[in-house]
């Protein structure tokens, strides 16, 4: 229980100052706005790539599990594309500029800007554990199955 504590201070440490620029923890030039108060249970963050700026291939470490909402507000004229490992593209809801994933569990990155800015709203939010979210949200096969389940009703 300690390490969990601990984990969860650090991740208050990293967070930054609320509503001030912060560099990106990866060092790869990007800037953060944290704009949620409690980095703790849920985060909010807008995201700013100029030319130069990307976030290398990563999982974001939870001793909970967290999902994450990504949200397109500028797209980059050339580079800044969000990608993932080919497998697991399956573990992700794309819908025009908005996905859902789980970054503790699919391997991401976001390539480097070569051209413009590329600027994200980042919501993320820790997973509970205990009944519904258990059985959907915190196996990767179920989170599989979840999002297959919503594309079929979607289609038809």
């Amino acid at each position: 229980m300690q390490k969990y504590f601990q984990f969860w201070e650090e991740v208050k440490a990293e967070a930054g100052p609320l509503f001030r620029w912060a560099p990106m923890r990866s060092g790869a030039g990007g800037w953060k706005l944290r704009i949620s108060p409690m980095p703790v249970l849920a985060d909010g963050y807008i995201l700013w790539y100029d030319v130069g700026a990307n976030l290398p291939k990563h999982l974001d470490p939870s001793p909970a599990g967290h999902l994450r909402l990504n949200i397109t507000l500028r797209e980059a004229d050339e580079g800044g594309i969000f990608q993932v490992e080919p497998l697991d593209e399956s573990l992700i809801l794309r819908r025009g500029k908005a996905l859902l994933f789980r970054p503790d569990w699919v391997i991401h990155e976001v390539t480097p800007v070569t051209r413009g800015r590329r600027v994200v709203l980042s919501i993320g939010a820790a997973l509970p554990r205990g009944g519904f979210l258990d059985n959907y949200l915190l196996t990767p096969f179920m989170f599989k199955e979840l999002l297959t389940r919503y594309n079929k009703t979607k289609k038809s």
